[in-house]
């Protein structure tokens, strides 16, 4: 089908399918980072991101939730083995605290791997306030398009390994707003 559809289009003259860039593409859709840099332009590829894009976002939050859960028992198992670090656990604004301190802890590390992303593709290191910057608005799902990551240098290979490391860092942020949720009911309960 696809050999079929790319002998079928027109002035497609040199365009080679683009894997990594649609895995790309795909990734900020369903995590709705949505950087900009690549959009539907025709009517069916809009329907695509409408009705199977949608039941992905469904599948991702569920993804993210469930991970979220797992990272919270290891942690709060581990906190609690070692009674120097259960306070991280038992008490809400410690919970908060060392989850906000996690997540802030791997924002920075996303960004040394976006900045020795950058030097290994482009050749140049890319400005640490930019690589900063694209990891809290990927992490935070923001995803304003100003700072991407190019579909033209993108390798199968980057997302196999840069996808997982964002959904750890979605984890985490789930994490930190799950305690500072916590945290704010503790402190304004509801009126019953």
């Amino acid at each position: 089908a696809i050999e079929q559809a790319l002998n079928e289009a027109q002035g497609t003259d040199g365009c080679e399918i683009n894997t990594a860039g649609g895995a790309l593409f795909w990734f900020t859709l369903i995590t709705t980072i949505g950087y900009g840099t690549a959009v539907p332009s025709t009517p069916s590829g809009r329907y695509l991101c409408y009705s199977f894009g949608f039941i992905c976002i469904l599948m991702f939050t569920v993804l993210i939730s469930a991970a979220g859960d797992v990272l919270v028992e290891i942690f709060d198992d581990y906190a609690l083995r070692h009674r120097r670090l259960s306070f991280f656990v038992k008490n809400k604004f410690g919970a908060t605290l060392t989850w906000l301190v996690i997540f802030v802890g791997y924002m920075f590390l996303l960004t040394g791997v976006i900045q020795g992303y950058n030097n290994d593709r482009r050749g140049e290191a890319a400005p640490l306030e930019d690589a900063i910057w694209f990891s809290y608005i990927t992490l935070t799902t923001v995803g304003f398009g100003d700072v991407t990551i190019s579909n033209d240098t993108m390798a199968i290979w980057d997302i196999l390994h840069l996808s997982p490391l964002m959904l750890l860092g979605f984890s985490v942020l789930r994490n930190f707003l799950l305690k500072l949720s916590e945290l704010v009911m503790h402190y304004f309960p509801e009126d019953e």
